[in-house]
């Protein structure tokens, strides 16, 4: 089923089509135009580049605090204090320390080092 707005969309390209080939072959006359005067020459133009170093210093102003006259407020009392009880902790023996293993370190590969034979082993390049 068509609907109404694709029939209105293609009419309107109707439209559009035939008034750009009216407007194409309007500007298309059977009389030859008249023949332009030549331009006169372009004038010299020197361009000067001027510098000019531009400070702006921004001043900061203190803002000064707004008076307030408040009357004193009392103080809270102070907070009951509660007794902890002590606690125990208890005793732990340490464990006995392993031996740590040796440290062993792997490159990736990447780099160029020299091999057995003495030969420069290759990388990424």
């Amino acid at each position: 089923m068509i609907k109404p707005s694709s029939i209105a969309t293609g009419g309107t390209l109707v439209a559009l089509g035939a008034l750009a080939a009216v407007a194409v072959g309007a500007g298309q006359s059977g009389a030859p135009a008249a023949p332009t005067p030549p331009k006169p020459p372009a004038p010299i133009v020197r361009t000067v580049v001027v510098h000019r170093t531009v400070r702006f210093v921004k001043h900061v102003k203190a803002r000064r605090k707004p008076v307030t006259h408040t009357a004193p407020v009392a103080a809270a009392p102070p907070a009951p204090v509660y007794q902890a009880h002590p606690v125990r902790i208890a005793q732990v023996q340490p464990a006995p320390a392993a031996r740590p293993k040796p440290v062993q370190t792997r490159t990736s590969g990447a780099g160029t080092s020299k091999g057995d034979d003495g030969r420069a082993e290759g990388g990424d390049d």
